[in-house]
């Protein structure tokens, strides 16, 4: 049964007492803006967060974000199929350029997020709406600020190396391939720093390789 028909259903029996009640409850759950934070560290990584802690039941059901405040009588937010609440992705975009997946589950207010494009900084930001609670005889709206902090530190990753042997002595001049690289902040051949490094890109550092005994590193 639709949370539309279980709405009307209850307008036909309410009586004054259960209005009170259900008031009562809502005036109690009503929520600052809500937060939270999300960290990635590579694309394709999905973080799940919940959000029963901002958010009140509405006929046994959550919901999900919303891009504006609107009536969730039978809208299930973002992730989640309208009318049905069946999870469903649905993608996103933050305010520097991330874009983000989200797949949401109205039984246990489960948001998957999914990164599915990098944000051009390390930080990104999408800011919407929740439902907190409304009074018995208002329309459910959401209506309750929220944001997902994005933070985005992409893992450094080495695709090459070049020489690949050099003297036990070091001195070796090295180049080393990659990506993410420009956020590095040390360069090591097996358990020992490198004598030095300088990142040229974010796909490439030189540095030269310290003194060592033989083997592989």
């Amino acid at each position: 049964m639709s949370r539309l028909i279980q709405s009307a259903l209850l307008g036909m029996v309410r009586a004054g007492a259960i209005a009170i009640a259900f008031w009562l409850a809502s005036a109690l759950s009503a929520h600052a803006a809500c937060t939270w934070n999300v960290t990635f560290t590579a694309v394709g990584q999905t973080q799940t967060i919940n959000t029963s802690t901002c958010e009140t039941l509405w006929f046994g059901s959550f919901s999900s974000f919303y891009n504006v405040p609107t009536d969730i009588t039978n809208i299930y937010g973002l992730g989640a199929v309208d009318d049905t609440g069946v999870p469903a992705p649905e993608s996103a975009t933050g305010s520097n350029g991330g874009v983000y997946e989200f797949t949401f589950n109205v039984n246990t207010a489960a948001l998957q997020i999914k990164l599915l494009t990098a944000p051009s900084s390390e930080t990104d930001v999408y800011s919407g709406y929740m439902f907190t609670g409304a009074a018995d005889d208002q329309t459910p709206e959401a209506n309750t600020p929220a944001t997902l902090n994005f933070t985005y530190n992409a893992q450094p990753t080495v695709t090459a190396v070049a020489p690949a042997s050099g003297p036990t002595g070091g001195g070796t001049l090295v180049v080393i391939t990659g990506t993410n690289l420009l956020n590095a902040t040390a360069v090591t051949f097996g358990a020992t720093a490198a004598s030095g490094f300088t990142i040229n890109s974010d796909t490439q550092i030189t540095a030269t390789a310290p003194a060592g005994s033989a083997g592989t590193v």
